[in-house]
């Protein structure tokens, strides 16, 4: 359960960026719409599926390759998935508002911009780049030391200096 909230709260963290950065973007041409409750939402879920994903065969296909393999891989199949979620979301918004889902596929389609979908999908992506190489990370040291190592206190070791 635990992994379950630190996922969660990285992936809080790393979706309000981009709805931070969505919100940047369209104020300079005066358009609001950006929820940001839809971000803390979709952290919440996808810390649970991404923890759940972890153990199964999808998650652990390349365990045994060299991590930037296996981070990259589980960061494609990750990203890809959570943007089927996403439009998925998005069809059944569109089916209440048209009554049906037909329609609700043909609003989404019609609705679609390419430019908003690949620089979300670029964002989700590195989102997810940076969690799985921090997770391999705590798999092979600890997550304790691996938080240690990057919030805590450095000493002033001239030893592991270049």
């Amino acid at each position: 359960m635990k992994l379950v909230w630190m996922a969660s709260a990285f992936f809080a963290v790393a979706f309000g960026i981009i709805v931070l950065l969505k919100y940047l973007f369209l104020a300079q041409y005066d358009i609001e719409g950006v929820r940001a409750s839809s971000a803390l939402v979709g952290a919440l879920l996808v810390g649970k599926v991404v923890v759940i994903l972890n153990k199964t065969s999808l998650g652990t296909r390349f365990r045994a390759s060299a991590v930037a393999l296996d981070v990259f891989y589980r960061s494609i199949i990750y990203s890809i998935a959570c943007l089927l979620v996403v439009f998925g979301e998005n069809v059944v918004h569109g089916w209440i508002d048209t009554g049906s889902i037909g329609s609700g596929v043909s609003h989404v389609l019609h609705a679609f911009d390419g430019n908003r979908f690949a620089a979300t999908g670029v964002c989700v992506f590195l989102s997810f780049m940076v969690y799985n190489l921090f997770s391999e990370l705590a798999r092979h040291i600890g997550w304790k030391e691996t938080l240690a190592l990057l919030f805590g206190r450095r000493g002033n070791d001239k030893a592991s200096a270049p």
